[in-house]
């Protein structure tokens, strides 16, 4: 977005706060989609805990 040390106040910051946020947490459920389609399972592979 090319506003690198620009902001003045704290409230300018919530359009950048939220689109990392944003991001942040798709990738986060992309990763956990793609482990569900490869394991079948919500907690990883398979036999590997305990």
């Amino acid at each position: 977005m090319k506003q690198d040390n620009t902001f003045e106040h704290p409230r300018q910051l919530w359009l950048a706060f939220a689109s990392g946020l944003t991001l942040a947490l798709l990738l986060v459920l992309t990763i956990d989609l793609l482990r569900l389609q490869f394991t079948g399972t919500w907690s990883g592979f398979p036999g590997l805990s305990g």
